[in-house]
C-alpha cells in the first residue's frame, strides 16, 4: 500500500461500493443492489483501489476495517 499522504477521499458512490465489497459481495451483485451495471462497479472498485493504495480486493476490505476502527478510536477521545 501506499503512504496515506498519497491517498485521495473516496466519492460516496464508491464508498458505498467499497463497503458492499467488504460486506462479500460481487461485482454482479453490488450492481444489482444499487441498479447500476457491472461495468461502472468495477471502474469504482478500481478507482477505490487507487485511491486507497490497495492492490487487490482483500487489501479494500482491511481497508475499510481499519477506517472503521480509526473512527470508532477519534470518537471516544
Amino acid at each position: 500500500m501506499r503512504e496515506p499522504t498519497d491517498l485521495k477521499p473516496l466519492f460516496p458512490q464508491e464508498r458505498r461500493v467499497v463497503n458492499l465489497v467488504a460486506e462479500g459481495l460481487r461485482d454482479k451483485a453490488i450492481a444489482y443492489r444499487m441498479n447500476l451495471v457491472i461495468g461502472t462497479i468495477k471502474r469504482y472498485v478500481v478507482g477505490a483501489l487507487a485511491k486507497t493504495g490497495c492492490e487487490s480486493r482483500t487489501e479494500l476490505i482491511l481497508w475499510v476495517y481499519r477506517e472503521m476502527l480509526d473512527t470508532e478510536e477519534e470518537s471516544r477521545l
